[in-house]
């Protein structure tokens, strides 16, 4: 069996990780169309965020009271925009959600900090898909093993929120 090169490596990585911010995924406000189309129907909603139970019920309230201004299409799109808001802010107050987003927060500072420590080393980190929501795994491209070390230790004093996994490509083995 031939070995994996460097490539592939990252590339096996970057497939099984995730990468972006996940935070950008949680959007705390009805979405500028659906407020649009609202407002098109004199029908004014507060465009903040909404972070609270609270605020979420107002909405709620005003497009319950509103429901006979809108077409089905728009009140239905607007409530499923509202449940959606309702969960994502139940997942992130949650244990899970929290200790997630701990972990984000990390990694989204740690990829700075990586670019800036070792520029000549390839550093892919991010929570794998298939695994439990708070892993953190990290994948090191060095010349030698006492320089994957030595990077792992550099990252360690970054005190990562949950014990990484780290896997390693050794350059001076490929050779």
């Amino acid at each position: 069996m031939k070995p994996i090169d460097k490539e592939q490596f990252l590339q096996g990585l970057k497939d099984s990780l995730i990468l972006w911010d996940v935070e950008r995924m949680f959007n705390p406000r009805l979405s500028d169309a659906l407020l649009e189309g609202l407002l098109v129907l004199g029908i004014e909603l507060m465009d903040r965020e909404l972070t609270t139970r609270k605020d979420c019920e107002e909405v709620a309230q005003i497009l319950d009271a509103n429901r006979g201004k809108m077409d089905t299409a728009l009140y239905s799109d607007c409530m499923a925009e509202l449940r959606e808001i309702k969960d994502d802010r139940k997942w992130l107050a949650s244990k899970a959600g929290r200790r997630v987003m701990e972990i984000e927060r990390w990694l989204t500072e740690a990829r700075q900090k990586a670019k800036e420590c070792f520029p000549h080393n390839d550093i892919v980190m991010g929570r794998d898909m298939m695994e439990e929501p708070d892993n953190l795994t990290i994948g090191i491209v060095a010349q030698t093993h006492e320089e994957s070390k030595s990077v792992q230790k550099t990252i360690e004093g970054w005190q990562p929120p949950v014990t990484p996994i780290y896997k390693t490509y050794i350059v001076a083995e490929q050779r």
